[in-house]
Parts: C-alpha cells; structure tokens; sequence
C-alpha cells in the first residue's frame, strides 16, 4: 500500500500520512478513485484534518488549465496584478449645446432618427432639401428638424480575465456595440480578484503538469521546478489510472486521459 504524505505550506512534507487504499476508496469523505459515475476526469482535493473533497470533471480541468495558460502568456500591458478585461465603445450624450461642440445631429420631430447632415443627403428622401448644410437649417427646422449637439465618451461594460475572450465576445457581438474595442483595467485594492486569479493559475498549471507527467514529458518523482505550484508527483501503481501530486495544502488527485496499460 502506497502513502500519500500531507504537506505543510512550505511544500515539505510534514508526516502525517494518508494510506492510498483509504484515500481513493472512501475514506477521509470518501474518496471516488478519480472517476465520477459517468467516467469524467474528477480531482478530489484531500485533507487529513478537514476531510476535504473537490470533483472535477474534465471539461473543468480542460477550462482551469488552458484559462491559467492564457492568464500566464498574454499581454498584460504592461499592468500588474490583478487586471481584467471590458468592451469599450462611443456612447453618444445628445441634447449638448451647440456652441459646447462642433459635433452635431439632426433629430426627427417624433425622436425616431438622429442622423448627420451628410447621412440626410445619402437618405434621399428630403425632396427639395438644400445640399449645403448651412443654407439646408432653415429649410430642415421648417420640416420639424432639430439641430442639437452631441458628445462622443467611452462607455465600459462585461469583464473577461482573457484578453483572447474579449476580443472574441467582441467579433461574435459587434452588431451590439458602437465602436467596440478591448479596453484593460487595473483592479486595484482588489484582494476577490487577485486571490481568483491566482488561484486560477495555481489550480490550472497542475493540472497541465499532472497531464504532462502522465504523457512523460516530466519525471513521476521529485520536486517539479517548472512553477506549477506542485512539490512532486507519485503513481498510484502499474497499470493504475491515477497520479498523485503533492500540492501546498494536501495531495490531489487526478486522472486524466484513458486508462493505462498493465505492464
């Protein structure tokens, strides 16, 4: 029988021991061999004292590892930690001054349409309407058209933790918004969202290190020096479906991809 050692904050391990046998067959809450009844990849985060399980499927591990490698390489712009995300676009505040802008619209008499002057000319359908805007005002104001200024501000709205998530809402909405772009913020004082983040990132890159120990891309013991926030990983045994990783906090495991082969 294989023993899973605790592990104290510093990543050392502090000798309280799980023997694998309960930890995988329900002991400590019951532990669910790395599988949920439907076959998905699931994690159960473990510890002696609290008796603590998480399942995961693999969708969810799948999502956590490919956002911590997003967070991880994208440009942050030269901003620290924690930042998100929001679609910018022009918000226009009309009923402004006109002696405030040079900007200005055309509004119906019912509200209904705001237009430029060039895009009642494109219209064509003010017949006997002058070309000329200057000399068209009188004629306009005759047919029930105010003059009214506008100004143009930015407005912000949704947050993404992704630059590559933002700028794909915005492809897939852009009839949505005027103007739209992707617009980053700092959030600053922010412990919520710098504890999410970082966590995201910790939770993500062992999971992708978990998943490379299992394709060999990393040895199954000693200490991992790649910043996956994991101290080590272990198997459950030959031909067994699951990895150990000795992570800040207690061993989770995980049990990605198929079942291997015996031998």
């Amino acid at each position: 029988m294989r023993s899973c050692y605790h592990t104290d904050k510093t990543g050392g391990r502090n000798g309280s021991i799980i023997q694998s046998a309960d930890y995988y067959n329900g002991g400590f809450g019951g532990g669910q061999n790395c599988h949920n009844e439907y076959g998905d990849m699931v994690a159960d985060v473990k510890t002696e004292e609290a008796g603590m399980k998480v399942e995961i499927t693999k969708s969810a591990c799948q999502f956590l590892k490919q956002l911590a490698k997003e967070v991880k390489t994208q440009d942050n712009r030269c901003t620290a930690s924690p930042y998100y995300y929001a679609v910018e676009e022009d918000e226009e505040i009309v009923g402004i001054d006109t002696g405030w802008t040079d900007d200005v619209r055309w509004v119906s008499e019912d509200g209904e349409y705001r237009l430029t002057f060039d895009e009642l000319v494109a219209s064509g359908d003010h017949e006997g309407m002058p070309t000329d805007e200057l000399e068209a005002e009188e004629w306009l104001e005759a047919h029930g058209w105010e003059k009214v200024g506008v100004l143009t501000r930015s407005r912000y709205s949704n947050v993404f933790l992704t630059e590559k998530a933002v700028r794909e809402h915005i492809q897939a909405n852009h009839y949505h918004y005027k103007n739209p772009r992707d617009f980053l913020f700092f959030a600053g004082r922010n412990p919520e969202m710098k504890c999410l983040i970082e966590t995201v990132v910790e939770v993500g890159e062992a999971i992708a290190a978990m998943e490379a120990e299992r394709t060999g891309l990393i040895t199954p013991t000693g200490v991992v020096g790649d910043g996956s926030g994991c101290d080590a990983f272990e198997r459950e045994g030959p031909g067994q479906n699951r990895v150990i990783a000795y992570v800040q906090g207690g061993p989770i495991c995980i049990a990605p991809g198929e079942q291997e082969d015996e031998g």
